[in-house]
């Protein structure tokens, strides 16, 4: 005779209450999660130490960090989109390799506060009083945002 694998009635319901929280949702959208992940690459110590930012700006200020961001020189430095990977396993690859966070598909990117015209987006602030960046994350630009973070913005020593 076979012992039937479940003993307990909790044990059969257990999987029915995990789908049910995830289905639920909950937490950050992720794709605003992953905009977020990519400013905090981009204004990591070891990626300011080796871009073009503290040659422009050697004060190194958030403020001016944000300003450096949506420049030429700064987006010529943004990562690779998600859309391009797709086409591209190689460079999918290296991303994956080295940790590279991907600009996410559908999110716009803007600098001090929501843009009207743009639907999902981050919008990336500074507080130089607090060597802060700021990011947060809008799914409606005339609503509240549903997350916000910050992080302490560390220059790095010159090279």
């Amino acid at each position: 005779m076979v012992k039937p694998i479940i003993r307990h009635p909790f044990f059969a319901v257990c999987p029915l209450m995990v789908f049910a929280v995830m289905a639920c949702g909950g937490g950050d959208p992720p794709e605003l999660d992953r905009a977020a992940k990519v400013v905090g690459y981009l204004s990591a110590k070891r990626q300011v130490k080796h871009s073009s930012f503290l040659a422009q700006y050697p004060e190194g200020k958030p403020s001016q960090f944000v300003t450096w961001m949506f420049s030429p020189l700064g987006k010529a430095e943004w990562p690779d989109t998600e859309e391009y990977v797709k086409g591209d396993p190689v460079a999918r690859e290296a991303a994956k390799a080295l940790r590279i966070p991907l600009m996410p598909a559908g999110v716009a990117f803007v600098a001090g506060a929501p843009d009207p015209g743009k639907g999902k987006q981050l919008v990336v602030k500074s507080d130089d009083a607090r060597e802060t960046i700021v990011v947060e994350g809008y799914t409606t630009p005339g609503d509240k945002p549903v997350f916000r973070r910050e992080w302490r913005f560390a220059k790095p020593a010159p090279r």
